[in-house]
């Protein structure tokens, strides 16, 4: 058995929801394209690899993020990916990392809700090493 030091863990690096898909085209190229400023509260990268929920069909994929060049808050699904969503799905975009065991113990998820503009509402960031806010404690 790996010692835990050594152990890899996949993590959640962040997630973004719930998104509202606003165009669907078959034709267009692979993957979800949401705006640049959603995707940079949340962290994540144009190319970067993501696990696409739709709450509304149940459907789960992994497909690729790119940055919109259209109006905020569009949310675009092309390629093969558009045959699992259609047009007011609300989805959920969670982008996934490896981590040593020790790091990933520590590490501190993204989480970005936006309203249904797709207009970023609440980044919070959760985890096992987060501390209560001071609000909150001792409520």
């Amino acid at each position: 058995m790996a010692e835990p030091s050594k152990t890899l863990r996949q993590v959640l690096l962040a997630s973004i929801s719930p998104l509202t898909v606003t165009r669907v085209d078959p034709s267009g190229a692979d993957g979800v394209t949401v705006d640049a400023g959603v995707l940079a509260t949340a962290g994540l990268l144009a190319g970067e690899k993501v696990d696409l929920l739709n709450g509304t069909s149940g459907a789960r994929l992994s497909t690729v993020v790119r940055v919109s060049q259209k109006a905020p808050g569009a949310v675009e699904v092309g390629g093969p990916a558009a045959h699992f969503v259609s047009v007011g799905d609300t989805v959920s975009l969670c982008a996934w990392g490896w981590m040593k065991e020790k790091a990933a113990a520590r590490h501190v998820e993204r989480i970005v809700q936006v309203d249904g503009k797709n207009k970023v509402l609440a980044p919070r960031a959760i985890g096992s090493s987060e501390a209560p806010p001071k609000a909150r404690r001792g409520a």
